[in-house]
């Protein structure tokens, strides 16, 4: 690549607590740093202090302050940013301004919406089933996390498949084995989660199945004499009241723990103490908080569902998430089989490692590569 080519990054989401997808821009911009690129990146973000606590920039990153408000931030903001630095190439995820002055890459973990609307509000629905669907198809490539929402993505929108990529998300470095007792204990104590628990983390969405997984919780309740304290983590979305009236139906108040959103230094140590993690989620485009735990060193029950059984391999115990018997049953076996957690344990440290950020950011730069030394890869 040309070194005085220059690539615009959209990273507004940092700083905007939406999780996975925070997290797969904030290791890409670390990644892309790692390998060292060629030429210039202009990050656009909507909170230049937030962005340079997380992600420490060279001189070649370039931060660009953009709005918030997507009304503004994507017919506008967006493309004065490529036109006032004479981008070469742009990068977005999910939705990309509709007039298009230099090729587009867009990349697009699931498209859960469309699978199931009723999770979403009107508004969220209406933009993403609107917009993504040009985006994607106006894109010179689109990158998905996983071959699950690759054919998603092709056989919903009747896209092309030669320019739908498949690059896995990565797994931070901050999330490893941490040995430390004290800071562990000290966790617990900051987080009230007891001495034992069953961590699950993502936001509190229908999605995320968290209604049954409270239901597999009284279960297991029921049946041993002592039960570790559920903790909850994750940022309050759509329709959450349903999911605190199901906790206070079965008596469970005493029980669960809601932490809210929690930083990554505080969540990899909540990763670490945890006896088991479970992730029930009806559909992912990949799942990185299985991957996490596993990075930690924590055993994990996950769905056998969309991308899931992909990410984790045999790492995990894979579960029906609609059957709560099931679940309950396997969190139960991991809780008192030791021979199982020392296994999962050291197969999930394996699987973790194949998914670093470094390797995200190399495919990705390849794609960039692709696209502008392809002479058909942009048409004005």
């Amino acid at each position: 690549m040309n070194a005085n080519l220059r690539i615009c990054l959209d990273a507004h989401m940092v700083g905007e607590q939406e999780t996975g997808n925070e997290t797969y821009i904030i290791n890409l911009l670390r990644g892309l740093q790692e390998i060292g690129v060629p030429g210039d990146i202009m990050v656009l973000t909507t909170n230049r202090e937030y962005l340079a606590q997380r992600v420490q920039l060279n001189q070649k990153f370039v931060p660009v302050l953009v709005p918030r408000s997507p009304l503004l931030r994507i017919p506008i903001s967006i493309p004065k940013a490529v036109f006032r630095y004479k981008i070469d190439l742009l990068h977005v995820t999910y939705v990309a301004p509709s007039v298009q002055t230099c090729p587009t890459v867009v990349s697009v973990h699931d498209i859960a919406y469309e699978h199931f609307p009723s999770f979403f509000s009107f508004r969220d629905r209406l933009i993403l089933s609107t917009l993504v669907p040009r985006s994607v198809r106006q894109a010179a490539r689109v990158i998905v996390p996983s071959e699950h929402t690759r054919y998603d993505l092709i056989e919903r929108y009747r896209i092309s498949p030669t320019k739908v990529v498949v690059i896995p998300l990565s797994v931070g470095t901050e999330f490893h084995v941490i040995s430390d007792i004290k800071r562990l204990e000290t966790i617990k104590q900051r987080y009230s989660t007891g001495n034992q628990y069953i961590l699950t983390v993502g936001n509190l969405q229908p999605r995320k199945n968290l209604e049954r997984l409270i239901e597999a919780y009284a279960i297991l309740q029921a049946q041993l004499d002592t039960i570790p304290t559920l903790v909850v983590v994750g940022k309050s979305k759509w329709r959450v009241s349903r999911l605190f009236e199901k906790v206070t139906a079965l008596g469970l108040r005493e029980k669960i723990v809601f932490t809210d959103y929690v930083p990554d230094e505080d969540l990899a140590l909540l990763y670490n103490a945890a006896e088991v993690f479970v992730y029930p989620s009806l559909y992912e485009g990949f799942g990185l908080p299985p991957l996490e735990a596993m990075a930690c060193g924590t055993p994990v029950v996950c769905s056998n569902t969309s991308s899931l059984p992909e990410v984790v391999g045999d790492a995990a115990i894979t579960v029906d998430p609609t059957n709560v018997e099931e679940l309950a049953h396997a969190i139960r076996h991991v809780l008192i089989d030791q021979d199982l957690r020392t296994y999962l344990r050291e197969a999930g440290l394996r699987r973790a490692g194949m998914f670093s950020r470094k390797r995200t950011a190399q495919y990705t730069y390849e794609i960039y590569n692709q696209i502008l030394t392809d002479n058909n890869g942009f048409s004005a």
